[in-house]
């Protein structure tokens, strides 16, 4: 994972502590729990701005560049990943086939990449345990 943000980039991360999670499919009533490593999450959604400033694509209108970048696909946030770990000076996490039809990504290298599934969910619980719906304290 990435440990430290190299170049004049400036993307702040939190250090999330590993840890285990219980994840669920509720379509097949299946548990099981994840070990997560320690890893580092951006601690702010990639704005438009940023978006722009590393592909030089604009996915919305540029109106307002402190928004969050919405409705690119997965490919174009693994691309963005790959560019900015580039700028970074950082090893790029993903390979994608010539074709554009494989991918792989390297958890061992100190690029950005995209949390997984469980990192996402352990992330957004925050130490907390189970499922919670409603308002939030």
């Amino acid at each position: 994972m990435l440990n430290e943000i190299k170049s004049d980039i400036d993307y702040p991360m939190v250090k999330i502590p590993g840890g285990e999670i219980e994840l669920r499919d509720d379509r097949i009533k299946r548990k099981w729990k994840a070990e997560i490593r320690p890893f580092l999450l951006a601690q702010y959604p990639v704005t438009m701005g940023l978006y722009y400033a590393i592909t030089n694509k604009s996915p919305n209108s540029l109106e307002g560049d402190q928004k969050p970048v919405v409705n690119i696909s997965w490919n174009d946030a693994i691309s963005f990943s790959n560019l900015l770990s580039q700028k970074a000076g950082l090893k790029e996490c993903y390979s994608i086939s010539n074709d554009g039809e494989n991918f792989i990504c390297d958890w061992e290298s100190n690029g950005y990449r995209l949390p997984s599934e469980a990192e996402w969910q352990y992330a957004c619980k925050a130490g907390t345990t189970g499922y919670r719906y409603g308002e939030l304290d």
